[in-house]
This record gives C-alpha cells, sequence and structure tokens, in this order.
C-alpha cells in the first residue's frame, strides 16, 4: 500500500487516530500480511470502522457493506443511526476511546471471535457455531435474520425427528430380523428361499438373508396376542 491508500483510509475513518496496530489489522482481514504494504491496495474499504472488542482486541469493519443488512440496535452502537426517536431527540454518539475507536464490544465483553462472527453472518448469512452467534446477537439487541434462520432449522430438526419416531415405529411393527423384533411380534426360523413350513405355510412369510455367506432367510410368523387368544376361547 502506498501513501496515498494510507491516507484514504485515514479519511474514510473520519480523521480518527488509528494506530499502527489498527492498520496492521486492516491489513489481515483484507488477507495480506502485516509486513507487505503493496496488498493493501485490494482493501478498498468505503467506510472503515475500528471496534474495540474484550481484551482491546480490534476489528475493522465496513459500513458500508453491512449499512443496509445491520439490525437496528447494532446500526445504533455502530454510530451509523441518523434517525430521531419518538420524541425527537437524535440518539447521542457512541462511546468511543481516545484513539476513536467504538467501545461497545469492548465494555458488553463481546470477544473478537464472537463479534466477527456476527458481522460475517450479517454479510453473507454464514452460520458456523449457532449458539455463539445467537447469544453474541442477543446482547447486540437481536436479529430478526437471525431468528427467522433459527425458526427454520428448529423446523427441519422437528420435522426429522418425526420422520424418525414414524420410522422407528414402522420397523417396529414390520420387523424384518429376529434382531429387529424388539416387541417379541413374531416366531422366527433361517431356513432356506424354497423352505416349505407344512399346513402353516399361509402364516409364514420370508424377509431378509441371515447372512451374507449363507444361503438362509429369515422366515417369520406372527405370535398370537393375548386378545386374540381369548377371542379363541
Amino acid at each position: 500500500m502506498n501513501k496515498f491508500d494510507l491516507n484514504q483510509i485515514k479519511m474514510n475513518v473520519g480523521k480518527k487516530k488509528m494506530n499502527k496496530f489498527d492498520l496492521i489489522q486492516i491489513k489481515k482481514q483484507a488477507g495480506g500480511r502485516p509486513k507487505s504494504l503493496n496488498k493493501m491496495a485490494s482493501v478498498n474499504m468505503s467506510r472503515p470502522e475500528v471496534v474495540l472488542c474484550a481484551h482491546d482486541k480490534p476489528v475493522v469493519v465496513d459500513l458500508a457493506v453491512i449499512s443496509l443488512l445491520c439490525p437496528p440496535v447494532l446500526v445504533r452502537l455502530l454510530d451509523m443511526s441518523q434517525s430521531s426517536d419518538f420524541t425527537g431527540r437524535c440518539f447521542k454518539e457512541a462511546a468511543r476511546d481516545e484513539q476513536g475507536r467504538l467501545t461497545f464490544a469492548k465494555h458488553l465483553g463481546i470477544s473478537r471471535s464472537n463479534f466477527q462472527a456476527c458481522i460475517t453472518f450479517i454479510k453473507t448469512g454464514y452460520v458456523g457455531s449457532i449458539e455463539v452467534l445467537v447469544r453474541t446477537m442477543d446482547i447486540l439487541g437481536g436479529s430478526d435474520k437471525l431468528d427467522a434462520y433459527v425458526a427454520k432449522k428448529q423446523a427441519e430438526n422437528e420435522a426429522k425427528e418425526a420422520y424418525l419416531l414414524a420410522k422407528e415405529l414402522s420397523e417396529r411393527e414390520n420387523p424384518l430380523t429376529p434382531a429387529a423384533d424388539i416387541d417379541n411380534l413374531y416366531i422366527w426360523r433361517a431356513q432356506q428361499g424354497n423352505w416349505l413350513p407344512g399346513d402353516s405355510a399361509d402364516e409364514w412369510s420370508v424377509t431378509n438373508r441371515v447372512g451374507r455367506n449363507t444361503m438362509d432367510y429369515w422366515w417369520r410368523k406372527r405370535r398370537e396376542t393375548v386378545e386374540e387368544m381369548d377371542e379363541e376361547l
């Protein structure tokens, strides 16, 4: 990066003081190495803002990229809100340190990685750890987009659980092997596929092969239930 690039970034931040460490963080988030200044020519941040997180770890955010996607509370925390509340009074300016860096994330105890996860979700919709994202976004005022994502995932999980339950019930009612007959519904015999059960042939049916190295199949016959025995009596 040449002197013109550095000056442009400083001007875009609004003439706030940026120390050497902040500039290095900008280079890192752009994919360049701290010692390689010419890599910064591709950063092209139009509205960079430095946010100080827990343990004084800074994050550089391009406000131009997230301005239309950002939840309302986070808009105010990032000092992007130019609107006024219902009383007509403008929101007060966001808190900054002596170098002009926003300090809300530090005061809220949000780590740099967790804050970056929120910014990444806002920009791309990518979700790493849903638990971390929900917890951090709730601290930052919540997100309708994240709420919709969580509701969709919950509906998908409920549908999957319902499918697995129905499948399990079906397999219990129609077991194909003795091991699957956990309710002991059938009498089982291992015989070849052309086995003739005798007079009760209509009561027997063949299911699966017993094993790979055998020609035997599992045959099953439904056991009489207590109700059926009572009816016969």
